[in-house]
């Protein structure tokens, strides 16, 4: 029995696990690895102590190389590994093998493989089905509709016998070209094509529940242990395919299934453990400097090949195909130049457009319908699609569009008054910290004096059930306040504005990390200028922008905490133990708000037989699966440390938060900190990564400040940029702050008076409320004429000012002064 498995470079490590695996179980067999990116073969010092003649390389193949290159161009790097099978598969029965055995690179050998020679022996071709019984319809992931998108029969398996070179050819003349992941098209690169074959070939399906066991069926089949030895359904486990695991990511099974997966690891301690002992097995498996980028990523020019590319590459050859006649040059060949040059040239046919322009329409339904003439009287809006939507979404990029386009925005003519007051807009009723930000600054407009206008928007996910009462927004005013980050602003400028307007309009941001995205700065076109909720994110933005950008004071509540009641902790679930806090919303980025640092420094500070522990109260996990998964996985079996998932109410926080010994945030960054400062207006001591924007209200004296070293911010966090960096706050300094608070209790009352006391001395309502007058003074000046100023705006200022004469006098004094 031969066997093969197909890899890039970057899977090395997985081919050469699997080899260990299949060869200590199966003693007297052969395995081979092809290596699609390679033009000559590895020596062996590539592979450590492997043997050359293991090692193939498409070269190898009885497949015309020009062939090859245009396979390579057209599929991704999944789809040509997998349109390889049937010639690999030849390749060994060319080398004697009876028996010819493909196996993923992701799966790994427990057993051996016996049956599966013999099945293929006596029957030509052996397959495993996805399932072997029905699945649940209970919304779960997959359901069996995934599984008939992607075929019957899972082909990380198959094996073949010398009889079935038919077959093979059958397969071969397929996947040369329709080896695509189109479920449209009923295509799932090699798989769907095997759906066919037992009505055409003998084949023998295999349901030994200890072959190909996975993510998509292992709910079905349960894992026990005997002897050391791990049994499926009392069977023994022949082979497990750990399909999307990633060992950098331990706490997921499979990144194929995300949202509402039929397995999770955090409630399979076996299938934990295996998929902890694979990823040890991939790390002694790695070989040093073998890694490299893919081959065919790039074409020759070094332009980076998108999938809108690969696609219409395809499209190319398929119309070559029907024509007989092949025009364009062989990729990969010193030519690509060419090539790009006949793909991005102008249509004859529509010169504002392009063959990717094109190719992207093709591919996009609801753009299609948008826009269902693009030749003729459609071109032109199409063409400003592409130059705007297209990029930002990724389905095209800069060098592939014609000539640019400007940007038009929208602009509304009409104002229903001149007088002086805001239309906010914002998620006035949203429990997250967006909408509490707007609810701030309609408070502080409210002390102002200055009428305010609000409009609730509900694009968001998580509850709306904050206390906050909207009044009527049926007057329009000069100004529009948006309460509402950059990356909406222009989905808002584009729903609620039309024509030309001459109201003025302010962004209220909160950014959290040292860079401000490029792609936002397409905003900055629909404001006139920017209040930020912090120095840091003021200085992040004002990087990015000529249009002035102000940090607005943030008024900070404050309240007694002897005069809170305690936490019913009975509600959760839980005992009423001494505990350290930390606060997260899952959709505001785990890695940037990470709990995991804390869960380090808390498991550093204290042994489990200590009296305290760890709670972290958490929402919205069930919208980031992964990410509350990965929380679990670093919380382990700890019983100290303790989930609160259901959302509280504004009172419970205050109780939850009162409560605890300390508040605690080892944030990476921060745009303002809203939960570190509440904490600290209620006398509750604070630990938290002394960077970003909390140290506008945050110092040595009035807080427990964590030490940091600057990170690069992981690429896999793609809410930022991935030039930016932010903070790895110390653990061990933090510990020492844990336990000097849990040992000794008045150093935490005495840093919660002078949290307290700082707090309510700075960026009160007042503060809050002058800054706003002040700004909206100066925007009103920019719609009257000079002689104007002095004698109009401020004068209608001063007559919204609340409370006597004096007072009025007095802020309208400093209103002048702040101009």
């Amino acid at each position: 029995m031969f066997a093969v498995t197909i890899i890039a470079a970057n899977y090395i490590p997985y081919a050469r696990a699997l080899e260990a695996s299949f060869l200590a179980h199966n003693p007297g067999s052969r395995f081979f690895t092809l290596l699609i990116d390679v033009d000559e073969r590895p020596t062996a010092e590539d592979f450590d102590s492997r043997s050359e003649s293991t090692v193939l390389t498409p070269r190898d193949l009885n497949l015309d190389h020009d062939e090859f290159l245009r396979m390579a161009l057209m599929y991704d790097v999944t789809e040509l590994a997998t349109a390889l099978k049937p010639w690999a598969l030849e390749a060994l029965l060319e080398l004697g093998a009876d028996v010819a055995v493909y196996l993923d690179p992701d799966i790994y050998v427990y057993a051996p493989l016996s049956i599966v020679e013999a099945a293929a022996r006596d029957h030509g071709i052996a397959l495993t089905p996805h399932g072997l019984s029905p699945m649940d319809r209970d919304g779960m992931e997959p359901s069996e509709a995934v599984i008939m998108q992607s075929g019957i029969y899972n082909l990380g398996f198959i094996a073949v016998n010398s009889a079935s070179r038919e077959f093979l050819s059958w397969w071969q003349e397929r996947l040369l070209r329709d080896s695509i992941s189109a479920p449209e098209q009923m295509l799932f690169t090699d798989q769907r094509w095997i759906d066919l074959v037992p009505g055409y070939w003998n084949v023998e399906i295999l349901k030994h529940p200890g072959l190909n066991v996975a993510y998509w069926n292992v709910d079905k089949r349960s894992l026990s242990e005997e002897n050391g030895e791990v049994l499926v359904n009392g069977e023994p486990l022949h082979f497990y395919h750990f399909s999307g695991f990633d060992p950098k990511k331990p706490w997921l099974l499979s990144k194929h299934a995300v949202r509402n997966p039929r397995v999770r690891l955090s409630e399979n301690p076996i299938l934990t453990r295996l998929c902890a002992d694979y990823a040890e097995e991939l790390e002694k498996s790695v070989v040093v400097g073998t890694a490299g980028e893919y081959a065919y990523g790039r074409l020759d020019t070094g332009v980076g090949i998108t999938a809108t590319l690969r696609r219409l590459y395809r499209d190319k050859i398929l119309d070559e195909d029907s024509s007989g006649k092949r025009l364009l040059p062989v990729p990969f060949s010193g030519h690509d130049a060419d090539l790009i040059r006949s793909l991005t040239s102008p249509l004859e046919s529509q010169p504002l457009l392009n063959e990717f322009m094109l190719s992207a329409w093709k591919r996009r339904p609801d753009v299609m319908s948008a826009y269902p003439n693009p030749l003729t009287n459609d071109a032109r809006d199409f063409r400003d699609w592409c130059h705007s939507s297209g990029v930002s979404e990724g389905i095209l990029e800069a060098w592939q569009l014609a000539a640019p386009v400007q940007t038009r925005v929208a602009r509304n003519r009409a104002v229903a008054t001149d007088a002086v007051g805001i239309n906010l807009h914002g998620y006035l009723t949203a429990e997250l910290g967006m909408g509490e930000l707007a609810r701030l600054v309609m408070k502080a407009t409210e002390v102002a004096g200055i009428p305010c206008s609000p409009t609730v928007n509900t694009r968001h996910l998580n509850r709306s059930e904050a206390d906050v009462s909207v009044g009527s927004n049926a007057v329009v005013y000069p100004i529009d306040v948006l309460v509402i980050n950059a990356d909406q602003t222009l989905a808002w400028a584009a729903e609620n504005l039309s024509g030309g307007s001459d109201r003025l309009r302010v962004g209220v941001w909160a950014w959290e990390v040292e860079e401000f995205p490029d792609e936002f700065t397409e905003a900055f076109e629909v404001l006139d200028e920017v209040w930020a909720i912090s120095t840091f994110s003021q200085r992040a933005i004002q990087r990015k922008t000529n249009k002035p950008v102000f940090t607005i004071p943030l008024p900070q509540k404050v309240g007694e905490r002897e005069s809170v009641k305690p936490f019913d902790f009975s509600t959760v679930g839980l005992d009423a133990d001494p505990y350290f806090l930390v606060m997260f919303d899952y959709l505001s980025v785990i890695d940037r708000k990470n709990p995991f640092a804390a869960i380090e420094a808390f498991k550093s500070a204290f042994s489990r037989d200590e009296s305290v522990r760890l709670v972290i109260k958490t929402i919205n996990g069930h919208q980031k699966f992964i990410d509350r998964e990965r929380l679990l996985h670093a919380i382990g079996d700890d019983p100290r440390i303790h989930l609160i998932e259901d959302y509280l109410t504004s009172d419970q926080v205050t109780e939850l938060v009162c409560g605890a010994v300390a508040f605690v945030s080892l944030h990476r960054s921060e745009g303002y900190g809203l939960t570190c400062a509440d904490a600290m207006g209620l006398r509750v001591p604070v630990i938290a990564t002394a960077y970003s924007g909390n140290m506008d209200f945050m110092n040595a004296s009035n807080s427990l400040l964590v030490p940091y070293s600057l990170v690069p911010v992981d690429a896999s966090v793609q809410v930022y940029p991935p030039t930016t960096v932010w903070a790895e706050a110390d653990v061990s300094v933090a510990a020492k702050h844990m336990q000097k608070l849990f040992f000794d209790p008045s150093s935490g009352r005495s840093i919660g008076d002078q949290g307290y006391e700082s707090i309510s001395r700075t960026d009160t309502l007042t503060q809050s409320a002058d800054f706003i007058s002040a700004r909206i003074a100066s925007l009103m000046m920019k719609r009257t004429s000079p002689t104007q100023v002095r004698t109009g705006v401020l004068r209608r200022l001063a007559r919204l000012l609340p409370g006597p004469v004096k007072a009025r006098l007095k802020r309208l004094k400093r209103l002048k002064s702040a101009l």
